[in-house]
């Protein structure tokens, strides 16, 4: 039975990513946005994530509180992406987006992260 959480971490963080993901695009054009505009917007993710995500789990290896920042991270990350569809205009949602980027980046890392914890032992099947 412990076998199944490592399993249930990764299965629903690339679950809400899959899930999400494919219209994001669509819900920009629903906005009005031109393609510039959406190329940036969607652009945006991996490059907050180079420098984000390697400060938050650093910031986890140096304080040894991976439970603690992940929580925030998906809690922050959340709240973004509730607030998100009721912004309009280009500027607040680059913003929220931007915000968003910054606490979602770390948290397929640190998933990973925990799932090896919990695994102990039977990492290697």
């Amino acid at each position: 039975m412990k076998k199944i959480w490592p399993f249930s971490i990764s299965f629903f963080f690339f679950a809400c990513v899959a899930f999400i993901g494919p219209f994001t695009v669509l819900y920009y054009q629903g906005l009005g946005f031109s393609g510039a505009q959406i190329g940036l917007l969607t652009g945006l993710a991996p490059l907050i994530t180079l420098f984000s995500a390697p400060l938050w789990t650093g910031l986890a290896d140096t304080s040894n509180r991976h439970r603690l920042i992940m929580s925030l991270t998906l809690l922050l990350s959340g709240i973004g992406m509730f607030l998100l569809p009721f912004l309009r205009s280009f500027l607040p949602v680059l913003l929220m987006i931007a915000t968003f980027n910054i606490f979602f980046a770390p948290i397929n890392a640190l998933a990973d992260s925990a799932t090896m914890f919990m695994l102990g032992e039977a990492k290697e099947m």
